[in-house]
């Protein structure tokens, strides 16, 4: 409480508050690094647009359905060399992902969506 100009009995709660507040103070503190370092890594490439990635995405497309990862790998280096839209980013993402599991089922469904978009 306050009187008089003093301050009785609010050491402890902030205290508990703080240690509280420590966890996802942290946690933010590393999520903001992560999306300066992408914005960085964002800047320091040329952009795209969106004829080239969809040229891109259809040279890409055959090696896909003929499961050729190695060659599949080398486009998707190409593509990622260029800043694409956000709208792009996640699927890209996704398609890089499943192409170096293997998954190239999965990749051809992602390649699908975004060319036909």
């Amino acid at each position: 409480m306050i009187k008089n100009k003093e301050i009785k009995g609010f050491k402890e709660p902030i205290l508990k508050l703080k240690e509280k507040l420590d966890i996802p103070m942290a946690e933010l503190s590393i999520l903001v690094k992560s999306q300066k370092k992408e914005e960085l890594n964002k800047a320091k490439k040329p952009a795209g647009t969106l004829d080239q990635l969809k040229k891109l995405l259809k040279e890409l497309e055959p090696l896909i359905k003929k499961r050729k990862s190695k060659p599949c790998k080398e486009k998707l280096e190409e593509i990622n060399q260029f800043s694409w839209p956000d709208d792009f980013t996640d699927s890209l993402k996704s398609l890089n992902k499943h192409v170096l599991k293997y998954k190239f089922k999965e990749a051809l469904n992602v390649l699908n969506t975004m060319i036909n978009n």
